[in-house]
């Protein structure tokens, strides 16, 4: 396709994103299924958005490849027909009229209106036969509407039915039925053919920069162009008949491209978070295949000039020789001056920071020479910093024997050694004619710094290093070994036998499996001890001790496969923020997979208007901070609707957020413990066939402060909103993790739209929302990533409805007076209330009305106690709603503010509830006859008591009957029905009753107010006409 042409499809497509997008959020697109659910819960779940959008992507890519080929001209109004008919080929799913026998019969007025709604009118010209005609399926007999269609129809549909089998395979081995599809389309592909690859494993960055590699190598050298990405694979298109194909070389390719990333200077990283934890002065082996030394020498430049003391040696000598010394020094105090010759200047305040300074330096030069000139013993690096430096020999003598015991005064982790080798270097030559007292300290640090990197560059090439360090963590070896086991290719179909872990599971443990990788499972005979600084968590944890140990000096082991992962999630930004305690921290993953495919263009065209502010960092907002900065739970509780109007608010808050994590969670360049959800920055490692994101909230070790510190239901809580707002947004699938790695390996076998792997058991409440009517093609959010329609599963927009409701109630349920926000880990009580308490939406406003002197909650904070009623008070509810009005029929409470409110509300129910209790029979006919008397002869009471607390039967009923209807519908229902007769259930059931009641009341009394005062005026006015036409 020349490039003007090129130009032309992506502006059309662009043009199709910026106008028809918007329109299929706002008709509900995004929350309809195309595939799977409660309908057909035996296929994977594909929403209609997801479904129009593959198929217009995927197709539009596959005709850039046709064209440039001559296998089909591409013409733009051609694209734009073909993308209108696409967009409503699925419309008969949607809607329940039918003309006919036959499932597409819908008519015109239908049609045309879906049309007019979506923006496809002015978008091309197309006549409503023609979408009618695309609805119909391939083999299907209803095609009535192709003989009054305009000429080149058939040719669209054609277009249509390609791009519907491109968006309904689910991995990349369905090709038959693609392939027959496209050859009527352009019999001029027989020449070609569909190829593909495939990884059955899903482990996060590493995955993604093997499927793009693999892409990269296959289109070179093969001429295959990638046509789809699916979550573990790739689908081509190319020649029919391949070259040989040297399956061992092409690894090597794939295992060279991905390793490609780690050349020095490839990836923007702060080497600050790749120091080893307990060594500020070394950094993990990996930083040296990534990063220049220079880079390593200019950070230890840095720290050199932060604060040097000018008491420096007076505590270094208390340190080394004092009794709180770690290990016996090499000398005594008295003969070290004497044997090392350090006699003069020690005093002095000016050199005393030069000297402290100089040897801070040295001490991250020291790990830098020993990665990089390979000198791994420190008598070796002492010789070398004698000849960098030009010092005398006699030091190097004097010092290189006892080098290791100079390392030992600091603990191992500064050098020791680099105290004498700084001393005299700042009296030697280079400051013979003007001494390092007389020049500033960064002047002195600048000579120092200039004479190790002039000697490095002498005998060090960075990608020597970098090939070295690689080598010694076998991660080539074990990375190529992976791919020979694990990649499957269409077209070289034979793999090397996986290495048989059996063998080392059976044989007698002693402490661990050190073949075994802790993480993944794997056999490699490279594994190697967890390195906390890459892994970003504790390493001590073993689940297979032979006998349990309270403490262990040892880590996991992982295999090199594992150690480059978490070595990209670092360098990629997703490792937490550096000095956050791992133990008091939480974190999720949120695997965002594809339904069932991307392709590049989609990635970057749709993703650019939802995935932006998680790749700069954002976070999930729960609470509100002012009325012009709502929260994602306030925005759904007000609209309960994913409109475009929706869709962008949401992206409002998020972007917002993104800003304020900007400011406050990053300083001088660095990350601060806090809370995040975020993805890879669009400038690192790529992310073509899934996304991964990351929910955390970390803190300090030092952090006291119980709001600070998460806990495990708060994550999930807030992780389960997050995925499903994510799902929303995108139309992907969402699962969600604490495993470091996706526990699954077929990724077309996952059903639910959004998957929580073994959620918080508090979660329970909000996962049994069963399979309502109205929702039934509504996608699924399920425990189980094999069945949508779980016992723990519930529709998108009920777990949207719950979740948000939750954490409104949960930010708002205070007294006013109280200046102290509430608690995000407190949602854990509401959890737990919500699955005891089917009417917790009315306990929750009856909590606020208790804390505030029974005043009336704000609108929202009512909005989410109704929607918790709605979603989860079934009969129940229904009962409180009857009891409620019924009660008003009895007694009208007064419109009183303030304390005693809710006992005028509840008066009633109370007042039946003690006669119930009281009555001496428990034969209910008995008992509902003692109970009426009793509560009648106390509404009479009320009524003559004259206290103005309202009014007692207000419709002038026949109170006798009413009083009786109360009682019978309490005993019935609620005692013998659900409380088996037991006076103690039935205490519980109709105190949680009461707070429903007082829930309808509240709202609906100056309803009734008014009501009951135009009823009075009304008979008034009545009395008033009668008694004039008596007279």
């Amino acid at each position: 396709m020349p490039g003007s042409e090129e130009h032309m499809m992506e502006k059309v497509l662009e043009e199709y994103i910026e106008r028809i997008l918007p329109r299929l959020w706002e008709r509900g697109y995004h929350l309809k299924l195309a595939k799977g659910g409660a309908t057909y819960p035996h296929l994977s779940e594909q929403t209609m958005l997801a479904h129009v959008l593959n198929g217009a992507f995927g197709f539009s890519r596959l005709w850039t490849w046709l064209d440039r080929r001559g296998l089909l001209s591409y013409d733009e109004a051609q694209h734009r027909q073909f993308l209108s008919l696409w967009t409503t080929h699925d419309l008969y799913k949607l809607v329940p009229e039918r003309l006919g026998p036959s499932t597409f019969s819908l008519s015109q007025e239908t049609i045309e209106e879906e049309l007019e709604a979506l923006g496809l009118k002015d978008f091309a010209e197309t006549n409503w036969r023609q979408h009618r005609a695309a609805m119909v399926g391939d083999p299907s007999q209803y095609h009535g509407d192709l003989a009054l269609c305009p000429s080149g129809t058939e040719q669209l549909l054609d277009m249509v039915h390609v791009a519907d089998a491109l968006a309904s395979i689910t991995s990349p081995r369905e090709t038959r039925g693609v392939w027959n599809d496209l050859l009527k389309l352009s019999p001029g592909l027989k020449d070609h053919a569909l190829h593909w690859h495939e990884l059955a494993d899903v482990r996060g960055l590493v995955t993604n920069q093997i499927h793009r590699a693999v892409t990269n190598v296959l289109e070179r050298g093969y001429e295959l162009f990638p046509l789809l990405f699916f979550a573990t694979g790739v689908l081509y298109i190319g020649p029919r008949a391949l070259p040989n194909v040297d399956r061992d070389r092409l690894c090597e390719q794939v295992t060279d491209e991905v390793l490609s990333v780690l050349r020095p200077g490839s990836v923007d990283f702060d080497i600050a978070q790749a120091r080893r934890k307990g060594n500020p002065f070394r950094f993990e082996p990996f930083v040296f295949a990534i990063v220049n030394w220079e880079e390593v020498l200019r950070f230890g430049y840095s720290q050199a000039l932060k604060r040097p003391s000018e008491e420096f040696y007076t505590r270094l000598v208390t340190k080394w020789f004092g009794r709180a010394r770690r290990r016996k020094p090499p000398y005594k105090a008295e003969e070290m001056q004497t044997a090392l010759r350090m006699t003069t200047e020690l005093d002095d305040a000016d050199f005393n920071q030069r000297w402290n300074a100089a040897t801070t330096y040295l001490d991250f030069a020291d790990g830098v020479v020993e990665a990089c000139a390979n000198l791994r013993e420190p008598d070796e690096r002492v010789r070398w910093f004698v000849r960098a430096l030009g010092l005398p020999c006699w030091l190097a003598d004097e010092l290189a024997p006892k080098a290791r015991l100079f390392s030992a005064l600091t603990g191992g982790k500064a050098c020791g050694y680099t105290v004498p080798l700084a001393y005299h270097w700042l009296i030697g030559p280079d400051f013979a004619s003007r001494s390092a007292i007389a020049q500033d300290l960064s002047e002195v640090a600048n000579v120092l710094h200039d004479r190790i990197k002039r000697a490095l560059e002498e005998e060090v090439r960075p990608s020597d290093v970098s090939w070295r360090v690689l080598e010694e963590l076998h991660v080539r070896e074990d990375l190529l070994g992976y791919l020979k086991e694990r990649l499957s290719l269409s077209f070289a179909p034979e793999r090397t036998v996986e290495t048989d872990p059996l063998p080392t599971y059976i044989r007698p443990k002693r402490q661990s499996h050190t073949n075994l990788c802790s993480l993944c499972g794997r056999a490699s005979e490279w594994c190697q001890p967890i390195q906390t600084a890459i892994l970003a968590d504790s390493a001590q944890e073993f689940s297979n001790r032979l006998l349990p140990r309270p403490t262990t000096q040892q880590r996991r082991p992982w295999c090199p496969l594992c150690s480059l992962e978490f070595t990209l999630r670092l360098l990629s930004g997703l490792a937490p923020p550096p000095n956050a305690d791992t133990g008091k921290s939480r974190r999720l993953y949120l695997y965002v997979l594809p339904t069932y495919s991307f392709t590049p263009e989609s990635v970057e065209m749709f993703g650019g208007r939802v995935l932006s502010p998680f790749r700069e960092v954002t976070a999930l907002q729960v609470r509100d901070y002012g009325a012009n900065a709502p929260s994602h739970a306030h925005l759904w509780v007000e609209k309960r609707a994913f409109d475009e109007e929706m869709v962008e608010r949401v992206m409002g808050v998020f972007r917002r957020q993104a800003d304020w994590v900007a400011q406050n969670l990053r300083r001088d360049g660095r990350e601060l413990p806090g809370e995040r959800l975020f993805t890879v920055r669009r400038d690192a490692v790529a992310q073509p066939n899934y996304l991964l994101f990351v929910w955390e909230k970390t803190v300090y070790g030092t952090t006291q402060d119980d709001a600070q510190i998460p806990t495990t239901s708060e994550m999930w809580a807030k992780a389960a909103f997050g995925a499903s707002l994510l799902a929303a947004l995108t139309g992907c699938k969402v699962y969600v993790t604490e495993r470091p790695y996706l526990p699954v390996s077929d990724v077309g076998a996952l059903k639910p739209t959004v998957i929580l792997d073994s959620p918080h058991n508090a979660l329970r409440s909000v996962l049994t929302g069963g399979v309502r009517s109205a929702e039934a093609t509504c996608p699924r959010v399920s425990a189980s990533p094999e069945d949508s329609v779980a016992p723990l599963s519930a529709s998108l927009l009920e777990v949207l409805d719950v979740m948000a409701s939750l954490w409104q109630v949960n930010s708002e349920l205070k007294a006013r007076t109280d200046p102290r926000p509430t608690k995000d880990k407190s949602v854990a009580t509401r959890l737990e209330e919500l699955g005891a308490n089917p009417l917790a939406g009315a306990f929750f406003y009856r909590q606020y009305a208790r804390l505030n002197d029974d005043a009336t909650p704000f609108p929202i904070y009512t909005q989410a106690c109704s929607i918790l009623l709605e979603r989860k008070g079934g009969e129940m509810m229904n009962i409180a709603r009857e009891l409620a009005e019924k009660s008003l029929a009895l007694f009208l409470p007064s419109r009183r503010s303030g304390r005693g409110k809710a006992h005028l509300y509840e008066v009633v129910l109370r007042d039946a509830m003690d006669a119930i209790r009281k009555a001496p029979s428990r034969c209910p006919e008995e008992l509902k006859t003692f109970a009426a008397g009793t509560l009648l002869k106390a509404l009479e009471r009320r009524q003559q008591s004259g206290r103005r607390e309202g009014i007692v039967n207000p419709n002038q009923g026949d109170l006798n009957r009413l009083v009786q209807e109360f009682i019978a519908l309490l005993v019935d229902e609620v005692l013998v029905k659900r409380a088996n007769g037991s006076v103690a259930a039935f205490n519980r059931l109709a105190n949680r009753l009461a707070d429903a009641v007082y829930f309808e009341i509240d709202r609906t009394l100056p309803e009734r107010w008014e009501k009951w005062e135009a009823q009075r005026k009304e008979r008034e006015e009545a009395k008033t006409i009668e008694e004039g036409g008596d007279s």
